[in-house]
């Protein structure tokens, strides 16, 4: 973010602070004064007290009620079953809170509406005991002004509060966790981008000539892919489990198994792209990414973007990003093929801000500016 981005939202953040400040200080102030009226309506210390402590009962009550209103909601999920369940479903909020608020409102509504004829005399049989602490004749009408009042009060404390301080925290803290979990994803990618490096060096111990041409083999795409690598993605495109790090872990490990076949038998990437453009498989997409890693050539980025251009996953959006990074360290492209990067890697971010990936956002951010840095 830049600095007037900043600027604006530090603004934004401390105007809202004075605004949340400026009515909770005006509620305070109407408790107060009406708070002291209560007690000037007593003739003994005693009476006094037990008319304060109706009023924070009240007061109470109503922020309660306030709360179960106004308790801030997660927002839905959406997206592919496969990538439903983002970076943060390793540790899931509670949302009994919620559920319980959900229950409590309808029957609040609905019994009030129920017993709506009969509640003036149901609040003056609940005023009764204040009104004998009121020395004066209207003392049923001063308690059940006090209860009404009171209880309106707290209401709108709790709602004001729940709506603001509470959802602010609550997102606060769901911030520091999808931070903290991209960490740790970034670390697990990472860890993945070293060891195909490492398969590249193991598998290839004999240099062999590149194979490659500038063009996807024509042939060998009307033969369809290689068996066993179609077999492996497939089996890529069919991992489910619920678990996001099980997820992950166990797509990592089967691209890595695809980038050491690929360097073994030294498959040349344009065949491969051809067998992505006939078959448009995010499995052949992440093999060929991790291919670039584990095997770098120079011709690689032209091929990599036609590919990576048909990517759907998340993951493999990811995969492709450190392929990217993996060309650009070293030279390897040409300035208008770095540029059409620039534009895929858009296309990723607003992807990931869709779906609320802080780590395909931060890589593709993190990518984004080594280029512009060099190529503008």
């Amino acid at each position: 973010m830049n600095s007037p981005d900043l600027g604006s939202a530090i603004v934004s953040t401390t105007t809202s602070n004075v605004k949340l400040l400026t009515v909770n200080l005006v509620l305070i102030s109407f408790i107060g004064v009406a708070a002291v009226a209560s007690v000037l309506c007593t003739d003994s210390l005693g009476h006094a007290a037990t008319v304060i402590l109706w009023a924070l009962a009240c007061i109470a009550v109503g922020a309660l009620f306030g709360l179960l209103f106004g308790v801030p909601r997660p927002r839905p999920v959406t997206g592919a079953p496969s990538e439903a369940a983002g970076p943060t479903s390793g540790y899931q909020p509670n949302n009994n809170l919620i559920e319980i608020s959900d229950w409590l409102t309808k029957i609040i509504v609905g019994v009030g509406l129920i017993e709506l004829t009969s509640m003036p005399e149901k609040l003056k049989m609940i005023a009764s005991p204040l009104a004998d602490c009121l020395h004066a004749e209207c003392g049923l009408a001063i308690a059940v002004g006090i209860i009404v009042y009171f209880t309106t009060s707290g209401f709108l404390a709790g709602y004001i509060n729940a709506r603001t301080f509470i959802a602010v925290m609550l997102k606060e803290s769901d911030d520091q966790l999808q931070a903290l979990v991209a960490m740790k994803e970034r670390a697990t990618q990472e860890e993945a981008y070293g060891d195909l490096q490492l398969i590249g060096k193991r598998e290839a111990t004999e240099p062999t000539a590149s194979t490659d041409t500038a063009e996807p083999d024509t042939e060998s795409r009307r033969a369809g892919p290689d068996p066993e690598l179609l077999r492996m993605a497939s089996d890529y495109e069919r991992v489910r489990d619920p678990d996001y790090r099980e997820r992950v872990s166990a797509k990592d490990r089967i691209a890595a198994d695809m980038a050491a076949y690929l360097v073994r038998k030294n498959i040349s990437k344009s065949r491969l792209l051809g067998w992505i453009e006939a078959q448009s498989s995010d499995g052949l997409i992440i093999a060929f990414a991790s291919y670039v890693i584990a095997k770098p050539e120079p011709e690689d980025l032209p091929k990599l973007l036609r590919a990576a251009a048909k990517a759907r996953l998340l993951h493999v959006k990811y995969r492709v990003c450190l392929s990217l990074r993996a060309l650009f360290r070293l030279g390897y492209g040409n300035p208008a093929d770095w540029k059409d990067a620039v534009a895929l890697l858009e296309d990723y971010r607003d992807h990931a801000r869709g779906r609320h990936d802080s780590s395909l956002l931060s890589v593709t951010q993190e990518v984004i500016e080594l280029i512009r840095g060099k190529h503008g």
